[in-house]
């Protein structure tokens, strides 16, 4: 899994020198920000939509970082028209964090965060393969007797970019900082089996 970090910006009044040292040290030791994506929580689909992610923080400086905020975005890149679908876009943490104190935060989004509609929208109004909403569509199968095959198949047809942008004030609100942290998430990562042969086995097991 491929993770950015971009610094969004910085700014420092000239009374905060030591603040603007202490800010960019804090940022660039490994380990004093991290995400640990590998564990990362997510479903899309028929059986609901669901977010979950740990990240750690370390603050080690000289102040409290005030109003910690992270907001998290996540997109859905459609592999065949290569649009980009924002479904979550929300704050999803805010709160002081104080100096020489390490934090767990646990970033959990519901389905009320999720605009969904606009996914559904770009996959024919439907969560699922269009050859089984057919069969749902004439009564032969429910969205139930397939609803645990709707994940795999977006995942199969879209990659999900996550951006995680940080932003605090700093040094008694003298000094602003922000930086994205950015990773993609593919079907690979969650399956074994491809998705075509998901949906052989659940259509067989349905005698379609």
């Amino acid at each position: 899994m491929k993770t950015g970090i971009f610094l969004l910006g910085i700014g420092v009044l000239l009374t905060s020198l030591i603040g603007g040292i202490s800010i960019f040290r804090i940022v660039g030791t490994p380990g004093n920000i991290d995400v640990d994506h590998e564990d990362i929580v997510m479903n899309f689909g028929a059986q609901g939509n669901e977010f979950s992610l740990n990240m750690s923080v370390n603050n080690d400086g000289y102040f409290a970082f005030e109003n910690f905020s992270v907001k998290v975005e996540c997109i859905m890149h459609n592999k065949s028209s290569a649009e980009n679908l924002t479904l979550l876009d929300s704050f999803l943490y805010q709160n002081d964090l104080l100096a020489g104190d390490a934090y767990n935060i646990t970033l959990n989004a519901i389905e009320s965060d999720f605009s969904t509609e606009i996914l559904k929208e770009d996959n024919n109004g439907t969560w699922n393969d269009p050859e089984i909403q057919l069969y749902i569509d004439n009564g032969t199968i429910t969205e139930g007797d397939v609803s645990m095959i709707s994940y795999p198949y977006l995942l199969w047809h879209y990659d999900v970019i996550y951006r995680l942008t940080v932003s605090s004030d700093y040094n008694l609100g003298l000094l602003w900082f922000g930086f994205a942290i950015e990773f993609t998430v593919t079907f690979d990562q969650f399956f074994t089996e491809t998705y075509p042969n998901m949906k052989a086995t659940v259509m067989a097991g349905l005698g379609l």
